[in-house]
């Protein structure tokens, strides 16, 4: 099956695309973010780890199938694609 089509695909893409939807328009809106220590495309790694740490149970328990890698790469790549364009347009 498509790991995308799985519950935990779903949500784990849904949770990385608002991460990068948010963390965009922040560093978009308040530019003195980018002068922080942490870099704006941490944020949606620390948002998988996260996610891992919150689905680890129910996935232990089979209420949740796994997620593979290359969802969480996707996943990852697209909420920090999503958030240097927010970031773009939102700073303009």
């Amino acid at each position: 099956m498509n790991d995308l089509a799985t519950v935990t695909g779903k949500v784990f893409m849904a949770a990385m695309l608002a991460v990068g939807a948010v963390s965009g328009v922040l560093y978009g809106l308040y530019p003195e973010l980018g002068q922080s220590q942490i870099p704006s495309f941490v944020w949606p790694l620390l948002a998988a780890f996260i996610f891992d740490l919150w689905t680890r149970p129910l996935i232990a328990e089979e209420r949740w199938p796994p997620i593979t890698t290359q969802t969480r790469f996707i996943g990852v790549i697209s909420a920090t694609i999503l958030g240097v364009i927010l970031t773009s347009v939102a700073g303009a």
